[in-house]
């Protein structure tokens, strides 16, 4: 019976079969890919006869060299290998990955980054075609690598990896994430801005100098309200908003049912789970899904004057980072003219001594003392 009487042929026999003398013994193998870490070990031990890739055997040369100077080096690599552009990567390439390793391993590219791939696809597929290289500078790529979309941004470049013939096999790719530089840069601009107001006369006019700045920033600060609250702590008041929210009128704290500003006159919460309130979408198309409620204490103040409302991003988590940013945020917000007293408003008058208690003639004796002297 003919071979193909058996019905189509499988993966594996498709592969194209190299020369038996092509083939490589496994000492050779064992010896590319003798180091690598965890990664090193993976790729030995994985079963490759069950990708496009074939068995380590049946690797050409420019992949298994492109494969050892992946594993050997310190810089995230990730390989794309063949038409199905294959992924080959290192142990420093597992942080990019997040919670898709060690599953990626093997898999298509576009199997793996699915979220990102009607952008990166074609790029790394005009390097295969047409064997220019490509790099990108703080390219933004949406990632879904631990459970949620997550604001990311690279550095990397493509460059092709040619086979013996000259055709372009697959695609070398070097990459750094730079996402805690560009997101860092721009929490520095919305606090540098906000330390460089000028102090407003009044704590209403502060709290609208503040929120103007964050309305910038709809990226880290999606929405922001600040509700001034009164003397003795009991009631407040919308004084501003990024939004076109209009400015409150006072009431019970007990009254604000959408925010539980009560809870926060003597430190921070964080509110979960606000799908449902259509909150503003700021820099984004969704809506946050927390925010961030901070009492403002003033100087010269030992309570909270005031508190910040702030939506946090659907698309970063609230680390160590972002909590310090909000937490800068809260310190320098609210920033009115300090009261003056009588004392600091005549500073540059003539100071006299009060008659009640200074002889008419002092002044006249200490002249002529001092006179006497000289």
């Amino acid at each position: 019976m003919a071979a193909n009487d058996h019905g189509p042929p499988s993966p594996a026999e498709r592969l194209p079969q190299l020369p038996r003398s092509r083939l490589l013994p496994s000492e050779v193998i064992d010896r590319f890919l003798s180091h690598g870490g965890e990664l090193g070990a993976l790729v030995r031990s994985y079963d490759w006869s069950k990708t496009p890739l074939g068995p380590q055997q049946q690797w050409p040369q420019s992949l298994r060299m492109a494969v050892s100077t992946c594993l050997g080096s310190s810089f995230p690599i990730v390989i794309w290998w063949g038409r199905d552009l294959i992924l080959l990567y290192n142990d420093p390439y597992t942080s990019i990955l997040g919670n898709k390793h060690p599953e990626a391993l093997g898999q298509r590219g576009e199997e793996c980054w699915r979220e990102v791939w009607p952008l990166v696809g074609p790029m790394l597929e005009r390097v295969l075609d047409q064997g220019i290289p490509f790099t990108a500078d703080d390219l933004q790529l949406m990632v879904w690598r631990h459970g949620y979309f997550e604001e990311c941004y690279f550095y990397f470049s493509y460059s092709p990896i040619y086979e013996e013939d000259g055709s372009a096999s697959g695609v070398f790719c070097p990459v750094i994430e730079t996402t805690d530089k560009i997101v860092g840069a721009r929490r520095l601009e919305t606090l540098r801005e906000l330390a460089a107001l000028r102090r407003a006369e009044t704590i209403g006019g502060a709290c609208r100098q503040a929120i103007a700045v964050l309305a910038k920033n709809g990226r880290d600060v999606p929405f922001a309200y600040l509700y001034l609250l009164s003397e003795d702590g009991k009631s407040a008041a919308l004084m501003a908003a990024t939004d076109d929210s209009a400015e409150g009128a006072e009431l019970p704290l007990a009254q604000f049912t959408e925010w539980p500003l009560g809870s926060a006159l003597d430190e921070p919460l964080v509110l979960e789970n606000l799908a449902g309130k259509h909150l503003p979408t700021g820099g984004w198309s969704e809506p946050p899904p927390q925010a961030y409620l901070a009492p403002v204490v003033l100087p010269g103040n030992l309570r909270a004057r005031a508190v910040l409302v702030a939506g946090l991003s659907p698309h970063k988590r609230l680390d160590q980072s972002y909590r310090s940013f909000l937490e800068l945020l809260v310190l320098k917000s609210v920033r009115p003219s300090p009261i003056r007293s009588p004392m600091r408003q005549n500073v540059n008058a003539p100071r006299r001594w009060p008659n009640s208690t200074v002889p008419r003639h002092y002044f006249s004796r200490t002249s002529v003392t001092n006179s006497g002297r000289l």
